[in-house]
């Protein structure tokens, strides 16, 4: 199975840690498209995904903590 040029360049992309927003932004693509390709090809996309918002929702809890201490 050979990939076309665009799933080429998403997964590329993502493998080099871009985030789906930052590939839409980058190469124009849809985000409905960039999405697919990765649940096609990568595996590991929904931890990812679920990482980012865990990592996310860290970094709001940090700053409105030491939001509160200043």
């Amino acid at each position: 199975m050979s990939l076309t040029p665009q799933e080429s360049t998403v997964l590329g992309l993502w493998d080099s840690g871009l985030t789906v927003r930052e590939i839409v932004v980058k190469t124009g693509i849809k985000k409905e498209n960039v999405g697919r390709i990765l649940s096609s090809f990568d595996g590991s996309r929904d931890q990812r995904v679920e990482e980012a918002g865990i990592r996310a929702g860290s970094a709001a809890l940090l700053a409105a903590i030491q939001q509160v201490q200043a």
